[in-house]
Formats: structure tokens, C-alpha cells, sequence
């Protein structure tokens, strides 16, 4: 079947909310070649697999470099944010 997603231009419908019964059948036959792919959300906080920052196959390798990511950048985070006779707004958010 080769690459199927991102923009691919299907001209033989004629707008948006035409291709979407054809979309959904895509995702589900794919998903049912393919066991191994994963569809879901990123802020799915009780499933391993699902990490915003993980754009590989090693979640426990992607884990650890958000991990070191966090240690190099937390202690510098108030020197980065600090606006002069300002709150701390920025650094709260």
C-alpha cells in the first residue's frame, strides 16, 4: 500500500468531509495489516505509548532523554524567564 498519510491530494472527492468515510476505512484496514501501528492520543496519561516528545520506537530511551532534558534545563529556567521588576508570570507559565 506504501505511505498513505500527510497531504495526499485524493481529487476524487469533492471537498473535506467527502473523504472522511475513505480516511476511516485507510486507518482501519491499516491497523488491521499492521497490529504494530499505534493510533492514539499524546496526552494519554495511562498509556506508556503515548509521549509528545517520542518520535521513536524505544519509549524507555525517550523517557530517559526527557529526563535529562529536564535536569539540564529546570535550574535555568528562572534565570531565562526573569523580566526586571516584573512577576513571575513567564516563569509560570
Amino acid at each position: 500500500m506504501g505511505y498513505q498519510w500527510g497531504y495526499r491530494w485524493l481529487p476524487q472527492f469533492d471537498c473535506p468531509d467527502a473523504e472522511t468515510p475513505y480516511l476511516n476505512k485507510l486507518v482501519i484496514d491499516s491497523l488491521n495489516h499492521n497490529r504494530q501501528l499505534f493510533f492514539g492520543y499524546e496526552i494519554d496519561a495511562f498509556d506508556p505509548r503515548s509521549q509528545s516528545e517520542d518520535l521513536g520506537d524505544d519509549a524507555v530511551l525517550a523517557s530517559t532523554y526527557g529526563i535529562k532534558n529536564l535536569r539540564r534545563i529546570l535550574p535555568k529556567l528562572f534565570g531565562w524567564t526573569r523580566t526586571p521588576n516584573e512577576g513571575y508570570e513567564s516563569l509560570k507559565s
